[in-house]
């Protein structure tokens, strides 16, 4: 029995200390100390932003001169690197088989209003009548009066029916002759009216043998020699307009939305030393 209570103290000691042992630990834990917070008020700053990018200046106006119409070149007034002027010109086309399209031209319509008894001074406004009408309208007039008169007669039984019915008929048909120089001479009228636009083309590709310059310009490249011949829209002569220019360059799309009308800009370049 001895040997039995000795064990249990012993075990009954060792499960003492056990429990104390956190309680010494704990008390050797060290101390936190507390975190220092600083606080402002918050308050709107501007912050200059700024891009770096690569670009080139360019003339303000470039033009191609070509020629809207097939020919000869005649002559080329200026070269590369000289200077040119608003509505100097700069070139011309042999304009010989031009002015002959146009006096063709010209004598179509004068024999299409000669068909309507009219000269080219009366080439504006369409007639009211012709004298093709007039000799229809007169035929047309003497029939009906011939008519009238045998719708009297033949009741009467002064002439025969067969007699009135020729009458009638030949009033019929004067009437729709008189219709038909009508519509002939609208149809005239038209043709006339086609041949006056023909004419303003020629006219027009008359005046395009010559070409101005369209702006002050410098020559930039001269693309043809005097003599050659030169179909439509051929180039000539290239014109550049060096004052201002124009400053290219491309944006990144990360600083797109930060770029806008009214941002401002600086640039250098090697081709002016700065100061």
């Amino acid at each position: 029995m001895k040997y039995a209570i000795v064990i249990t103290l012993v075990l009954a000691a060792g499960c003492s200390r056990q429990q104390k042992q956190p309680a010494v630990e704990a008390s050797t834990e060290k101390k936190r100390e507390p975190v220092e917070v600083q606080v402002a008020r918050a308050e709107q700053r501007r912050i200059d932003r700024s891009i770096l990018v690569t670009g080139s200046l360019l003339p303000d106006e470039t033009a191609t001169m070509v020629s809207e119409v097939a020919g000869r070149l005649s002559s080329i007034r200026f070269d590369f690197g000289q200077s040119v002027r608003k509505g100097d010109v700069i070139a011309e086309i042999d304009k010989t088989e031009y002015q002959l399209q146009l006096e063709r031209s010209k004598a179509a319509l004068a024999q299409a209003l000669a068909r309507l008894g009219l000269d080219a001074t009366q080439a504006e406004k369409a007639p009211a009548t012709t004298p093709a009408m007039k000799q229809a309208w007169a035929q047309m007039e003497d029939s009906r009066f011939r008519y009238e008169s045998a719708q009297k007669l033949v009741k009467s039984g002064d002439i025969s029916q067969e007699r009135f019915n020729e009458l009638e008929k030949g009033f019929y048909a004067r009437e729709a002759a008189f219709q038909a120089s009508r519509d002939e001479m609208r149809t005239l009228w038209a043709s006339v009216e086609t041949l006056k636009a023909d004419m303003r083309l020629v006219e027009k590709r008359l005046r395009d043998t010559v070409i101005y310059a369209p702006f002050d310009a410098s020559v930039a490249e001269r693309k043809a020699a005097p003599g050659q011949y030169i179909k439509e829209n051929t180039a000539i002569l290239t014109l550049v307009k060096p004052h201002p220019l124009r400053l290219r360059l491309e944006v990144p799309e990360s600083a797109a939305g930060v770029v806008s009308v009214g941002t401002g800009l600086e640039f250098s370049t090697d081709a002016v030393a700065e100061s």
